[in-house]
């Protein structure tokens, strides 16, 4: 009874509110305003790969007189999380002795893939005076990294390494048959293997090497009757500034070519100081074969 007869006790007045600081708030607009879309879309805007087709000036050892090819790729983030992944793969490495040359001359040669950094390349052929020419193919990232996959697994089996072939088998068919089979779909084959290209492996290398009269001459001489049979358009992209020739048709064909949904080529562009000039003195046939 004595415990029912205690005064209920009173509920606690509740306690004022702390007054909002000007300051939280100016963070929560500033949030809103500048905090960009969720990660995972900022991600994907932020990943576009960067892929191009290097195609290298001639240089003046017998190996440079056709000029070189390579492909670079630039990913943000790189396949293992790389914050500055921009390399260069190229299939023109080769190991240089005393039998070099005779394996070269008589279709021996084994040459292999290697990569670098983009920059390292930019700054050896700036030194060197050699143009680069790139041309730019846009995919997703997804195919980029297929790409970088598929090099990286040819990395693995012995450098890469490949029986090298001048005409049929080079940095340039290397790069030009990896890059229809996983990125154009076989489009540009396609299109060109039945096109004409009115010239022979011959005639082709004899412009390019009309600046070597003595190296021509010698090319002209080893050269067997197979150098002599008409290519297709496909064919005779097996030089360097050919492919770059071969991807520029593909580009002004635009949807003809019937590329895969979201892959492009764009126009060429050079990397580097050395301005891209592709004058060339007038061929002197000389002694004909």
């Amino acid at each position: 009874q004595h415990a029912l007869r205690q005064p209920s006790p009173r509920p606690a007045a509740p306690r004022p509110s702390r007054p909002s600081r000007p300051w939280r708030a100016a963070l929560a607009l500033a949030l809103l305003a500048f905090g960009g879309p969720p990660r995972r879309a900022w991600a994907e805007a932020s990943t576009m790969p960067l892929v191009e087709v290097l195609a290298i000036a001639p240089g003046p050892h017998l190996y440079a007189h056709w000029g070189h090819n390579a492909l670079r790729i630039r990913l943000e983030p790189g396949p293992r999380g790389e914050a500055d992944y921009d390399r260069v793969f190229d299939w023109g490495h080769f190991r240089y002795g005393r039998a070099f040359l005779w394996h070269y001359v008589t279709a021996q040669p084994y040459y292999r893939l290697k990569t670098e950094p983009f920059a390292d390349v930019l700054e050896r052929y700036r030194r060197r005076g050699r143009w680069i020419v790139a041309q730019p193919i846009t995919m997703s990232r997804v195919q980029a990294l297929g790409l970088v996959r598929t090099i990286e697994a040819a990395l693995a089996l012995r450098e890469g390494e490949f029986p090298y072939d001048s005409l049929i088998n080079n940095c340039t068919t290397k790069l030009r048959d990896l890059l229809d089979g996983q990125i154009f779909d076989g489009a540009l084959r396609r299109a060109l293997a039945r096109t004409p290209d009115g010239r022979s492996f011959r005639v082709i290398s004899d412009l390019h090497l009309r600046q070597v009269p003595l190296t021509r001459w010698a090319v002209n001489l080893v050269y067997s009757v197979f150098a002599d049979r008409p290519l297709s358009r496909w064919d005779a992209a097996y030089l360097p500034i050919a492919l770059v020739d071969l991807l520029e048709d593909a580009r002004l064909a635009g949807d003809a070519l019937r590329l895969p949904p979201g892959v492009t080529i764009g126009r060429p562009a050079v990397r580097g100081a050395v301005p891209y000039d592709r004058t060339l003195p007038p061929l002197e046939r000389g002694w004909g074969w």
